[in-house]
C-alpha cells in the first residue's frame, strides 16, 4: 500500500495530482485480488503513518517574483495614501 501511495497519481495516466482513500480503493483493487473499501484504505493508511491533509495551493514559484514584489508594495503604499493620485489614475 505504501508503494501505491507514494507513487504519484499523474505517472500511472491520472488526471488527479494527490490520492484520496475513495481515488486509491478502485485502484489497489484493479491491481490486487482483495477488494477494499475507501474506509478500509482510509484505515490502513492511518496504520501505515499517513494523514489525510488537504494539499495546500501556491502560485509560489509559478510566479514572477520581482514584479510580485513590486505590486505588494505599490497595494501597501495605496492602502495606506502614500501614492501620488498621479500614479493611482494611470
Amino acid at each position: 500500500m505504501r508503494e501505491a501511495v507514494e507513487t504519484s497519481p499523474p505517472s500511472l495516466g491520472f488526471g488527479f495530482s494527490v490520492w484520496s482513500a475513495a481515488r486509491l480503493a478502485p485502484t489497489w483493487n484493479g491491481r490486487r485480488r482483495s477488494r477494499l473499501s475507501a474506509d478500509r484504505v482510509r484505515r490502513i493508511l492511518h496504520e501505515e503513518g499517513f494523514s489525510s491533509q488537504r494539499p495546500k495551493h501556491t502560485m509560489k514559484g509559478k510566479r514572477n517574483e520581482a514584479a510580485y514584489e513590486k505590486a505588494r508594495r505599490e497595494l501597501y503604499r495605496m492602502k495606506k495614501g502614500r501614492l501620488p493620485m498621479l500614479a493611482m489614475l494611470s
